[in-house]
């Protein structure tokens, strides 16, 4: 596993985490790169949060064109903590199954979701996109649904589109 703290400034901090599978180099990519290019795109559109993760996931799923991204990859959970107008709010963006949970209070909740094969509609998803999924696994190969990296597998629905959520807290 990898991880990174970024600090953009006082009001905003992004605290990220990687598992790769295959090896460890896609993950050691995204984790030097995507900083830059969320604040960048964060920047670009004007604080919309949402977007910002959406297109980050994307815009570094689409850099590794490097070979060995062919059959490596990893997850992805992303945990940014801003402040707005005396307002502090909680955004996630995952991908995978690196897990990311809230605890306040004596209490928690999960912010991220598990990209799992056998989930329902991420089942259907794959099969609609030409993969199939055995034993769990798209094609046989990764139990995830969602990843960075992987492109080998991306024409069989294996996606880097992640799970988004938002809370002030």
């Amino acid at each position: 596993d990898f991880h990174r703290v970024y600090k953009k400034n006082e009001d905003q901090v992004l605290f990220s985490l990687f598992d790769g599978h295959g090896g460890d180099l896609v993950a050691k990519f995204v984790r030097d790169r995507i900083p830059e290019v969320f604040f960048a795109l964060l920047s670009q559109y004007e604080n919309n949060y949402f977007k910002a993760f959406s297109e980050s996931f994307k815009k570094i799923d689409e850099e590794m064109i490097f070979s060995k991204a062919q059959i490596m990859g990893t997850t992805a959970t992303l945990v940014l903590l801003t402040r707005v107008k005396n307002k502090r709010f909680i955004y996630c963006g995952n991908v995978g199954d690196s897990r990311g949970v809230l605890i306040s209070n004596n209490d928690y909740i999960r912010i991220s979701y598990d990209h799992k094969c056998i989930d329902k509609s991420e089942n259907e998803r794959i099969r609609n996109a030409g993969g199939t999924v055995i034993h769990g696994r798209i094609n046989g190969n990764i139990n995830l649904s969602r990843s960075l990296g992987d492109l080998g597998l991306k024409k069989f629905g294996l996606i880097s589109n992640p799970y988004l959520f938002q809370k002030e807290i």
